[in-house]
């Protein structure tokens, strides 16, 4: 159970340093797509923050 809980943390970490690089490539070739910094900011900090309150929930279910 417990295993389990820390490798879907350890996927969630893998998708987003993966998504982040994936937006660095991005912005060095934004002759062709170009992307407001603030608006991939807002959108990863909500991400990130919904991810880790589903963490949490997964968690205190498993524990009950």
């Amino acid at each position: 159970m417990n295993t389990d809980n820390s490798s879907r943390k350890h996927t969630l970490l893998f998708i987003i340093i993966s998504d982040l690089l994936k937006i660095k490539s991005l912005k060095q070739m934004n002759k062709s797509v170009q992307l407001p910094q603030k608006f991939l900011t807002q959108s990863y900090h909500t991400f990130i923050t919904m991810s880790s309150n589903r963490v949490k929930n997964d968690n205190d279910k498993s524990s009950s």
